[in-house]
């Protein structure tokens, strides 16, 4: 299934957007790798930080994909 982000969030809006939509997924994915929630929390800031940092780079015309 894919899904277009909206186009007309600014980059702290797009952030939380992504967090809200992928967050607690991200979270249980690192959470079977890793098997502590201290960590596994860590790992998904980790990862929407490095997210946040590349918005820039992102293309609006793109799709994220489940």
């Amino acid at each position: 299934m894919e899904e277009k982000i909206p186009n007309e969030l600014t980059k702290d809006d797009l952030i939380l957007y992504l967090i809200n939509q992928y967050g607690l997924m991200v979270k249980k994915l690192a959470y079977s790798y890793v098997k502590d929630i201290g960590l596994a929390e860590d790992i998904t800031q980790d990862v929407f930080l490095r997210c946040y940092n590349k918005l820039d780079d992102f293309k609006g015309n793109r799709c994220l994909s489940r």
